[in-house]
């Protein structure tokens, strides 16, 4: 699918030469695993990887609607857990608090 720019004449080797993708370059003073570190920190921000992850087998769409369902109340389950852990800590703290007779009056 070539783009037509009114104005900009591109030859055929300079589209073959255009790099696509992500890339790094090594900036002054820079060892190869900094270089290596940006390069996959870039890699997992623009989200190729998992895009890849998604794409790799179909999934029908009734599947999806599932799975996503699924994922929702896995992570409201998981966040209900946590809220019941932490008041059940405030209280332990509350009931300390009673109980070493420590009153702030």
């Amino acid at each position: 699918m070539d783009l037509y720019k009114p104005g900009v004449s591109t030859s055929m080797s300079e589209k073959q030469n255009e790099i696509k993708g992500i890339f790094v370059e090594k900036r002054e003073g820079e060892d190869t695993e900094t270089l290596i570190r940006r390069f996959k920190k870039k890699v997992s921000k623009s989200g190729i990887l998992q895009d890849l992850k998604k794409k790799s087998y179909y999934m029908k769409p009734g599947d999806s609607k599932r799975k996503k369902s699924i994922d929702a109340r896995r992570r409201n389950e998981k966040e209900r857990l946590k809220n019941i852990r932490v008041s059940d800590r405030l209280k332990k703290r509350s009931k300390k608090d009673e109980e070493s007779g420590s009153d702030l009056r």
